[in-house]
């Protein structure tokens, strides 16, 4: 939706070895190492944000950062934009 309205988006989401499922060729894709819980292998754990991603992050300049799972990604990301008063949804 934010593409189609003629915003631009930077997609921080944990590496799976598979290609994106991304509606928009222009969407900026930053992959971080995860690894799959042995008991949902759905989901991909990760570290935190790695310092390329923290550069990304820096260099994009958001003006909202949106979490989509509080897990230690989404907290690194909320500590992130906090710190730089954007707003975290």
């Amino acid at each position: 939706h934010l593409i189609a309205a003629g915003h631009e988006a930077l997609v921080v989401t944990p590496a799976t070895g598979k290609p994106p499922v991304l509606r928009a060729a222009t969407t900026n894709v930053e992959r971080l190492p995860s690894l799959p819980l042995p008991i949902w292998k759905e989901y991909r754990l990760t570290w935190g944000l790695s310092s390329r991603a923290r550069a990304r992050m820096k260099v994009f300049r958001p003006t909202v950062v949106h979490i989509a799972v509080p897990d230690l990604m989404g907290h690194a990301a909320q500590r992130w934009a906090i710190k730089r008063g954007v707003p975290c949804k």
